[in-house]
């Protein structure tokens, strides 16, 4: 394998070029691992540097032939991720922003190339330094702020911030992965890199307080700020929050991929998706013990009608909860090939509620038959909640332990701030678990990019309606509501909402009679 080398000297290079000749017998340290890169850690005592390779792998990994096309060609005019990276390096080395110390770049004859740095000592990723006490996370969001105003002062916005690639050592605070990096051009840019190392700390539970430290920060913002630089606080926030939805969409879709963690399974004639913990063998044991107990009958059949079949099943000593949709209209099996199968609706989720820090039961594995493109049947196999009780059976006693209004409250706003619709959002789909609220009956959910107050004054009168007034007594009813019209507030305004709410829960003629009664007087809003 031949080697072209940029920077650096000859004995680097032979060090090099010997440890990654084979890493494990080298003693080199695998740091991170994705389809396309691998970061070593190496030690060469021979000319007494501590390093870090990062190796791009050659085009020719790339599964799809049009994506390997394009690699190669940006391989052959200079243009690749690794290329561009070594710019960046080249290009920041003159400037103030702290980054590890490029000591050498190489290409093999192979397609593979090879950045070298040198090692910072004890540094890790940001997100292992979040935790302690307020006033050393205050400090941190400030410096790492300071870190990316450093960053755009120099010109150059990241576009790939994230708690991942600020690293925190005893000498300071470091940016590395420098392969999208451009020069500045707009301040959308600025935006947009503030945006995502924001939603970065809001998905590693930094709360808004903290992060708007950073904000400031990383903005050049003084202490007393005029409404043009209030706006563009308000603009990071708006950018993170459609970062956000992005995120987890594009995460939740990752659910029907094989790789991290979910695998493809298939058994008697349906296929779907499984969690690496749930093999193939047990999967087709509870789909057939599934069908056996829907034609005994007896206390493991929790449900059986025109609608669905739902049983409790266990298999080795691990049991979960079957629900099988049965469908018998044409037009609802003909809306199912463009929204999926109520199995592969409840499968996405499942998870993509969990994904957004939402109770949900955890979806197991979800299966699937189509004939001629149309879903005929599907399964999806729940995590069993055991004894968590629904919220419809919860007594006041029991409520009151649970500081249910609360927890309703932390629900409601997670639900709404994620864009998320449930489809029926009552107390009898809601159970305890460990203290907090956990949705069952997901083939309904949707996640939209934007919610509309028709959504939430729907969510809401379901909840409301479905929740009596010995479980949640008219003050704490009226308490909670107000809770969440002053972190939500309708755009409509709040007394119109509020009487539709109040209106739509009557009529449902549910568990609510209409005490307290008084909520359109007391919230009557803008």
């Amino acid at each position: 394998m031949r080697m072209r080398w940029s920077r650096g000297t000859p004995a680097l290079h032979r060090a090099i070029e010997a440890a990654m000749a084979d890493p494990e017998q080298s003693g080199a340290s695998l740091l991170a691992e994705s389809k396309h890169r691998r970061n070593y850690r190496i030690d060469l005592p021979e000319i007494r540097e501590r390093v870090v390779v990062k190796e791009f792998l050659p085009p020719s990994r790339h599964r799809r032939s049009g994506r390997r096309f394009l690699e190669g060609l940006r391989v052959w005019v200079g243009r690749s991720s690794a290329d561009q990276e070594w710019s960046r390096y080249e290009e920041l080395r003159e400037t103030d922003v702290p980054i590890p110390l490029a000591l050498a770049y190489g290409r093999a004859s192979d397609g593979r190339a090879w950045i070298v740095t040198r090692f910072i000592p004890d540094a890790v990723p940001l997100h292992d330094r979040l935790a302690g006490y307020p006033f050393e996370k205050r400090r941190r969001m400030r410096e790492v702020g300071e870190l990316v105003h450093r960053l755009h002062s120099a010109g150059f916005s990241h576009r790939d911030l994230h708690v991942g690639n600020v690293l925190v050592s005893e000498k300071g605070i470091w940016l590395v992965d420098l392969q999208r990096a451009q020069p500045f051009e707009r301040k959308s840019d600025r935006i947009a890199d503030v945006a995502s190392l924001d939603f970065s700390l809001h998905h590693a539970d930094v709360p808004l307080a903290m992060r708007l430290r950073f904000r400031i920060a990383a903005l050049g913002l003084g202490q007393f700020r005029v409404a043009a630089e209030r706006q563009l606080l308000r603009e990071v926030g708006r950018a993170s929050h459609r970062h956000a939805v992005a995120f987890y969409a594009d995460r939740t879709r990752r659910t029907l991929r094989e790789g991290a963690g979910f695998h493809a399974v298939e058994t008697a004639g349906l296929s779907g998706m499984r969690c690496d913990d749930c093999d193939a063998t047990w999967v087709s044991a509870m789909l057939a013990a599934h069908r056996g107990i829907v034609e005994r009958g007896g206390p493991a059949r929790l449900k059986c009608d025109h609608r669905s079949n739902v049983t409790r099943v266990e298999v080795d000593g691990r049991s979960a909860i079957v629900k099988e949709v049965v469908k018998t209209s044409r037009r609802k099996r003909l809306a199912d090939v463009f929204r999926g199968s109520p199995g592969r609706r409840a499968w996405l989720a499942g998870h993509g509620l969990r994904l957004r820090g939402i109770g949900a039961a955890r979806p197991l594995a979800f299966l699937e038959q189509r004939s001629g493109g149309v879903p005929v049947a599907s399964l999806v196999f729940l995590e069993d909640l055991g004894d968590a009780p629904c919220l419809s059976e919860l007594g006041p006693e029991r409520a009151r332990e649970a500081n249910l209004p609360q927890r309703l409250l932390d629900l409601l706003r997670r639900l709404h701030r994620a864009e998320v619709v449930h489809g029926d959002l009552q107390s009898q789909h809601l159970h305890l678990v460990e203290g907090r609220p956990a949705l069952i009956d997901l083939e309904s959910v949707r996640f939209l990019d934007t919610l509309h107050d028709r959504h939430r004054i729907k969510m809401l009168s379901e909840l409301n309606a479905s929740l009596s007034s010995e479980v949640l007594p008219a003050a704490e009813r009226c308490d909670l509501l107000d809770r969440y019209l002053l972190a939500l507030p309708f755009d409509r305004g709040n007394r119109r909402a509020v009487e539709r709410i109040v209106r739509d829960s009557l009529e449902r003629s549910d568990r609510w009679r209409g005490e307290g009664c008084e909520l359109s007087r007391r919230f009557g809003g803008s």
